[in-house]
């Protein structure tokens, strides 16, 4: 699965939410898909996103891109360490991480 190609068409396609505490909320709230963590993710938020997400039953992905390739696939002149998909979009990558998610 290409991350980098399956993020610009969620961005353009469907709904995300940037950032640590939007995305831990979202999380806690039932309303994430799936949560994705750059790989330079610190290590104390990664290890909450990790408990929060096993805890509602979301899958998260360590990516193999940085924060700063993040920010930059999703258009964003900032860096992006953490990201929470709400709605895929035309993305099938939903279906390629966890199928029994749809």
């Amino acid at each position: 699965m290409n991350v980098r190609k399956e993020l610009e068409v969620i961005s353009r396609t469907g709904k995300v939410i940037i950032g640590f505490r939007q995305s831990y909320l979202s999380l806690l709230n039932g309303k994430s898909k799936l949560v994705l963590l750059a790989k330079n993710c610190p290590p104390d938020l990664e290890k909450r996103i990790y408990m929060a997400s096993k805890m509602v039953g979301v899958p998260t992905i360590k990516t193999e891109l940085s924060s700063n390739e993040m920010g930059y696939v999703l258009g964003k002149p900032f860096r992006v360490s953490t990201l929470s998909i709400l709605d895929p979009g035309s993305s099938n990558m939903l279906e390629e991480v966890a199928p029994e998610v749809e």
